[in-house]
């Protein structure tokens, strides 16, 4: 699937897409933290904070949908 949702013929996005979509960006967040682990210094912590406000940000999204 591409990164953006499959819209259907009046051009909404589908939901089951979207929550399709949002599960596999809430996934890829939470293995990319995992692997990040422990690694120091500010370009690994700031990665982290951008991915957990990613998450975040979908998990609210899908909580919406």
């Amino acid at each position: 699937m591409s990164m953006q949702a499959k819209t259907i013929d009046n051009g909404a996005r589908n939901p089951e897409s979207t929550v399709v979509e949002l599960n596999r960006v809430i996934t890829q967040a939470e293995e990319l933290l995992k692997t990040l682990g422990e690694e120091g210094g500010a370009a690994a912590e700031a990665v982290r904070q951008r991915v957990v406000r990613t998450v975040n940000q979908a998990r609210v999204r899908l909580a919406e949908t």
